[in-house]
């Protein structure tokens, strides 16, 4: 569930129809009740967080999300606005305190050195960000090896938990999976796509 403010009109219709948090909602409770929850705000600071938090709660009929996440931090200057006093931590933090939210997380799409400085700060309790077998950031091109390398460890170092994004690298592992043929074994049934979860999946970290 991610509301983007610049979009509008037919775009603003196409995005609704597809609502994961619309979908969530008409889950028979059997399945809900298993489910972590995790959604996103596009604002950085404010009452627009707070709104979008309400607006999610009552979308998905919950009275409490398991993840709320910043969605799409890019740059250092919207790392900053989100944790600067009054920005989306601030109002995170009250709704965790007021038990509308479990965890709070920041999803990336940003340079190593940049979600490096969120893990080490701890600014949130979740980071998010891509790991897959195309070997880079699929939005801001940075280098999944230094992910990998960097970002897990001091991730598990600073007591941050971590959401694999993009496992199949939105869609482009589709086209890039003859390539990869050589992850699947026809004797044990496993596919490139599945072995492309394992991939991630089986990181210590």
């Amino acid at each position: 569930g991610i509301r983007d403010y610049k979009v509008t009109g037919v775009q603003t219709w196409l995005f609704r129809s597809i609502n994961g948090e619309e979908a969530v909602t008409h889950l028979p409770p059997s399945y809900k009740d298993k489910l972590v929850i995790a959604t996103k705000t596009g604002a950085r600071f404010g009452k627009h967080c707070l709104l979008d938090l309400q607006r999610s709660l009552n979308t998905m009929k919950r009275d409490r999300i398991d993840i709320w996440m910043g969605h799409m931090i890019r740059t250092e200057l919207e790392y900053e606005l989100c944790t600067e006093l009054g920005g989306f931590n601030d109002i995170a933090v009250a709704a965790r305190q007021a038990g509308l939210v479990r965890a709070i997380g920041g999803s990336f799409h940003a340079p190593t050195a940049l979600i490096l400085r969120a893990i080490e700060e701890r600014a949130f309790d979740v980071v998010m960000f891509q790991l897959n077998l195309i070997g880079r950031e699929t939005v801001f091109g940075s280098s999944i090896e230094s992910y990998f390398n960097v970002l897990l460890p001091a991730a598990r170092a600073n007591g941050v938990g971590v959401v694999a994004m993009k496992v199949l690298a939105g869609g482009e592992l589709r086209y890039g999976a003859p390539l990869l043929q050589f992850l699947g074994s026809s004797d044990a049934d496993r596919d490139t796509v599945g072995s492309a979860v394992r991939y991630v999946a089986i990181h210590p970290d």
